[in-house]
């Protein structure tokens, strides 16, 4: 590594970190909508206490499915 590369590392480090910081936040809204959504899920769906966990976890992995 030559002097001219030093000076694009911490942009770099700061690009990675604001990717990484936005895609939390996004994941960490994506999990509240379907957090708050679960009760009408359940109830327009008839789902027991067992298929809401499948149910949960499948609209969870649809979202980060559209993510990538």
């Amino acid at each position: 590594m030559n002097a001219s590369d030093t000076g694009k590392q911490p942009y770099l480090v700061c690009l990675i970190a604001a990717v990484a910081a936005v895609g939390g936040f996004l994941f960490g809204y994506d999990l509240s909508i379907i957090s708050g959504a679960m009760v009408f899920i359940r109830t327009d769906f008839g789902l027991t206490p067992d298929q809401v966990g499948p149910a949960m976890s499948s609209a969870l992995l649809g979202c980060m499915a559209v993510r990538c």
